[in-house]
């Protein structure tokens, strides 16, 4: 299974639905990984752990 940071392509995004409904689309900015769920800005996350953690925690299919 391959972990959410090596599948967002710079630049680019990756996209993905949770269980719950939720869409999720991460974008590699650069410096920092931008989140959205449902088209809206939830934050930005700066480091590959980090992003992996989240995918995990909000079931990235990987």
């Amino acid at each position: 299974m391959k972990k959410l940071h090596e599948v967002v392509p710079y630049p680019g995004s990756c996209s993905w639905t949770a269980p719950s409904g939720s869409r999720y689309t991460v974008t590699d900015e650069g410096p920092c990984y931008m989140v959205f769920r449902n088209g809206e800005f939830i934050g930005a996350i700066d480091g590959a752990d980090d992003l992996d953690t989240f995918g995990q925690m909000n079931h990235f299919p990987g």
